[in-house]
């Protein structure tokens, strides 16, 4: 697993990279890297510890996306 987890994390890096130069704005990147983070961590504990998100989980993943839409908005 820990091959895996090092992997995830060093994708999250160079997307923050290549990110940044797509984007050029640190914030958005992110925000989105952030996003993709999070549901790493579901699919991980889904795919190894058959872990079912609830609706608690959903229910915070929108939670996390109205609160990026709010603070992102001019």
């Amino acid at each position: 697993m820990l091959p895996l987890f090092l992997a995830a994390n060093l994708s999250v890096g160079y997307g923050v990279k290549f990110g940044m130069k797509a984007v050029s704005q640190l914030g958005y990147v992110l925000v989105i890297a952030k996003c993709i983070e999070v549901l790493i961590s579901i699919w991980m504990g889904y795919w190894f510890m058959k872990e079912v998100p609830s609706w608690k989980t959903w229910i915070g993943l929108v939670v996390i996306i109205i609160g990026v839409v709010l603070v992102k908005q001019k």
